[in-house]
């Protein structure tokens, strides 16, 4: 599976368990890059890390399906939902 993943700093622990999973991960710290890797990996699921501001959240949001983390939240957690909203976890 193809990740983007924004985060408030890196490297994310989280992140770093889905690459380290096998899992295509791009990590990201600005929206631009978000929405540019978006544009590039059309099967790419956007994951928010739990510390970036609800605004961030909504504002990729209105164009894209994303999952904004919880606080605690771990790879699995992330799995679990992608296998839920139909992402292809392998």
């Amino acid at each position: 599976m193809t990740i983007i993943f924004l985060a408030h700093k890196l490297p994310d622990p989280i992140s770093d368990e889905l690459a380290r999973q096998g899992h295509s991960v791009y990590e990201c710290l600005a929206i631009r890059e978000v929405f540019a890797l978006a544009e590039e990996h059309l099967d790419a699921q956007i994951v928010i890390a739990a510390e970036m501001e609800e605004r961030w959240a909504t504002e990729k949001q209105k164009h894209y399906p994303t999952l904004h983390l919880k606080p605690g939240a771990a790879a699995k957690d992330v799995l679990w939902e992608m296998n839920v909203k139909g992402g292809k976890v392998q």
